[in-house]
């Protein structure tokens, strides 16, 4: 988030998904020990039964909570944070990480 990027690891949680920060990384890749480790990002993303998702995303450096959509296929996944009812949505694209 905002230069720095990290590891999240998806996992069940009830019948949704939801994705914690395992580790994180500078903008240049090095390694560092984010206090945001262990936060829970994607939370209750209940599938939609066509590949979509939804539920909200944590976004840490701000703090705030927001309506979130994703949407898998294969090893990409378009993770989307949005207000306006849905209208207005930032989005990153993650790649799973074997």
């Amino acid at each position: 988030d905002d230069g720095a990027f990290a590891h999240v690891d998806m996992t069940p949680c009830g019948a949704a998904i939801c994705g914690s920060i395992v580790r994180s990384y500078q903008a240049d890749g090095t390694p560092y020990q984010s206090p945001n480790i262990g936060k829970q990002i994607v939370i209750g993303m209940a599938p939609n039964g066509d590949g979509t998702y939804k539920g909200q995303v944590f976004r840490p450096s701000n703090g705030k909570t927001y309506v979130g959509k994703m949407q898998v296929a294969g090893n990409a996944l378009r993770l989307q944070g949005c207000v306006a009812g849905g209208l207005i949505c930032a989005s990153q694209n993650w790649v799973k990480v074997q």
